[in-house]
């Protein structure tokens, strides 16, 4: 077969499978010919407007694993809205966690307004001392 002739074909097969991949394009061109080369199939994709457009979104990078060398060396702390099922008007619960550890402090909160949380927080500095690193999401009660 000419280059032209292979090119034909991974382009019917292409619009056959309806642009869904290289693998199915590879499945059907070997269901229906033999000899045309894989890298054919790449080159096509790769020059296939509709299967590009596809790929706007890249796959995130994954980030780099935290590592904590010992107890309070990073505290992590987050707040749990359960207003849906509020109890003695404690509307919240602050969850701080040792990322070294994996000890948890709960503690119920009737808002989440800055002086609760910092009052807990305080807490926990006093008691155990304070982390070298405290980590939130940046919600607004931690600023």
């Amino acid at each position: 077969a000419t280059h032209k002739q292979i090119y034909y074909r991974v382009v019917d097969c292409h619009v056959a499978v309806g642009h869904s991949g290289r693998d199915k394009i590879w499945a059907e061109i070997k269901r229906l010919y033999a000899g045309i080369p894989h890298q054919a199939i790449c080159i096509y994709i790769s020059m296939c407007d509709t299967c590009q457009t596809r790929h706007l979104f890249p796959t995130p990078i994954s980030g780099k694993p935290i590592v904590s060398l010992g107890f309070l060396t990073r505290l992590q702390v987050g707040l749990i809205d359960m207003r849906s099922v509020s109890y003695n008007s404690y509307n919240f619960i602050m969850h701080a966690k040792d990322h070294f550890t994996k000890f948890s402090w709960l503690y119920a909160l009737p808002s989440k307004e800055a002086i609760h949380v910092a009052n807990n927080l305080r807490n926990i500095f006093y008691t155990f001392g304070s982390p070298k690193i405290l980590q939130s999401d940046n919600g607004k009660e931690f600023v």
